[in-house]
């Protein structure tokens, strides 16, 4: 489940369309700057093309971003480490949901969520409570799908 970083979401140029802004940019006007989270400015010819990206009209570097990412549903999230839960077969990990802004994936992680995993089922949420009913929910509308196949067959034979 983990997965690699991909472009910030908010970046709508195509590599070609990104490398020749790039280039006129910094041929063009060597004052032309990439602004940073922080609130700095950075003169666009001194960062790699790699590191920014043409986001509402300005040049905006990203900010590293060095913690695995996991999909749960669809949002990304840091893992802590597994918790033995309770539940037998379901792993429990604390979380921190990202969230992506021009600059890039957050680095201010905040542990507030929690995740469950069991088998190939994920669930989230704020409360353990409603975190494992959704993940128990989701398991039994399997199984009861996979009851009716097997029903379905018997009645076949």
């Amino acid at each position: 489940m983990t997965e690699t970083l991909s472009k910030n979401p908010f970046a709508k140029m195509t590599f070609k369309e990104k490398f020749n802004k790039y280039m006129q940019d910094c041929s063009n006007d060597i004052n032309t700057f990439a602004h940073c989270s922080n609130g700095e400015k950075k003169r666009l010819a001194d960062i790699d093309m790699n590191d920014v990206e043409f986001i509402g009209g300005l040049w905006r570097v990203q900010d590293k971003f060095e913690h695995p990412i996991t999909m749960v549903r669809g949002t990304e999230f840091v893992l802590g480490d597994a918790i033995k839960s309770k539940k037998p077969g379901v792993i429990q990990y604390s979380a921190a949901r990202i969230w992506i802004n021009c600059y890039g994936r957050n680095n201010e992680l905040s542990f507030d969520y929690t995740v469950l995993n069991y088998r190939d089922y994920w669930a989230y949420g704020r409360k353990f409570n409603e975190v494992y009913a959704e993940l128990a929910e989701k398991v039994f509308a399997e199984n009861i799908v996979l009851i009716g196949r097997m029903l379905e067959k018997q009645n076949t034979l």
